[in-house]
């Protein structure tokens, strides 16, 4: 099972992307630059969303040479998709309209293809069953105060496994929702998978070996009194 989700893992890394447009990051400001030889002003006319709702701006583009430049705020880039922004430039006699399309993503890198989609849930049912089975083994050992530190080290262990599955998914896939579960299990595991071995673990080498000086005691007694007895 650990093999696998290593060979999951590394596999995320030799995956390529691909993309129609350029990628923004979403909920962050875009700085929309077009160049013209001829124009001598530029307007940005519209804003469509991915939901497809249009937002008239006819805002005037500053001029930079033969750079037009506007920048919109990130509340224009709340939506995930494909965000088209439609200019109008003219040199005093002609127009020119175009279009400058963005793809939205919550980490501003290309859509991941649907194999790093399988990749990343897959690991992520893998991991999750491990903090369970660390959890379940570590209850156990907990109620019979033998918890080494071997059982930490695991439950832990796996434990960051997941924080590293949040990163990647950070990285590679930008999907909050994703990113928002992942979320929720860490903070639950903090607890389940760190606090409580932890705390287990010290009551074990603790109350555990008091108990079990008690029990060694009991048993030296129970034979020096059966002994006496048979003299």
């Amino acid at each position: 099972m650990k093999k696998l989700l290593l060979a999951f893992i590394f596999g995320i890394f030799l995956i390529s992307f691909a993309s129609a447009y350029l990628t923004h990051t979403q909920n962050t400001s875009l700085n929309l630059v077009v160049t013209s030889n001829n124009a001598t002003s530029c307007n940005l006319s519209t804003v469509t969303y991915p939901d497809g709702s249009t937002l008239i701006l006819n805002q005037i583009m500053s001029k930079n040479g033969q750079a037009f430049n506007i920048t919109l705020n990130n509340n224009n880039y709340s939506q995930l998709g494909t965000t088209c922004h439609y200019i109008v430039c003219t040199d005093g006699v002609q127009l020119e309209a175009g279009s400058s399309c963005w793809d939205i993503t919550g980490n501003g890198k290309d859509n991941p293809d649907g194999i790093v989609i399988v990749l990343f849930s897959l690991c992520f049912l893998i991991i999750m069953g491990f903090l369970i089975y660390e959890l379940i083994v570590g209850i156990g050992h907990f109620a019979s105060l033998d918890l080494d530190i071997v059982d930490v080290a695991k439950s832990i262990g796996i434990y960051f496994a997941l924080i590293a599955l949040y990163e990647l998914g950070q990285f590679y896939l930008g999907n909050p929702d994703f990113s928002n579960w992942i979320v929720i299990f860490m903070k639950v595991g903090a607890f389940t998978n760190v606090i409580v071995p932890l705390v287990g673990f010290t009551i074990s080498i603790t109350v555990g070996s008091l108990k079990k000086k008690t029990l060694d005691f009991g048993m030296q007694r129970t034979y020096r009194r059966n002994k006496y007895a048979k003299i």
